[in-house]
């Protein structure tokens, strides 16, 4: 049995089913991005925030909660050369649990040494704190059922901590994460 809402989320939840319902049918992703900008313009700065969100996720259907961020690095050695530190967040929009980590190199002979690391500014790398370690083994590191914490509002980057191989042509980075609470 839940608790009752305060009236003024009822109306807005209330709103947001009337209004978003065809948005949603649409591009799910998309209404789930709408309804957390809508949060951020109406509670930013609200400590009740996350868990709009959350609730709203919820009642309204916004979607699943978990999320994934996936992309390539080109030529690791040249970015190595000119800055190590690869920005994933410069600034996280809430509490992450980041629940799952994959790279991949372009061959199995070719690994990546790295450090995932959070910090309070990307720029200055202040208060850096170590996630997790990475480096890959014939080319892979997957790890699953993780349950790494990355409080709201900090910057998340991924440090190149030994030259890669200049042959090495790319790798590719997936992480899995959901937002805390």
């Amino acid at each position: 049995m839940g608790t009752a809402l305060p009236s003024k989320i009822e109306l807005h939840l209330a709103e947001l089913r009337h209004g978003l319902d065809r948005a949603r049918a649409q591009d799910p992703r998309q209404f789930a991005e709408g309804v957390r900008a809508y949060l951020e313009a109406n509670y930013r700065g609200n400590v009740e925030f996350d868990r709009l969100w959350k609730l709203l996720v919820r009642e309204v259907g916004a979607g699943d909660a978990r999320r994934g961020l996936r992309f390539t690095v080109l030529q690791p050695h040249t970015v190595y050369g000119h800055d190590p530190n690869i920005c994933l967040w410069s600034r996280t929009d809430g509490a992450l649990a980041i629940t799952g980590l994959e790279i991949t190199t372009d061959a199995a002979a070719r690994d990546i040494q790295a450090n995932l690391y959070r910090a309070d500014d990307f720029r200055t790398k202040a208060n850096a704190t170590l996630v997790r370690a990475c480096t890959t083994s014939s080319g892979v590191l997957s790890l699953a059922g993780l349950s790494l914490a990355v409080p709201a509002n900090r910057a998340v980057y991924l440090t190149l901590t030994a030259d890669p191989s200049v042959d090495m042509t790319q790798f590719a980075l997936d992480i899995r994460y959901e937002y805390a609470g």
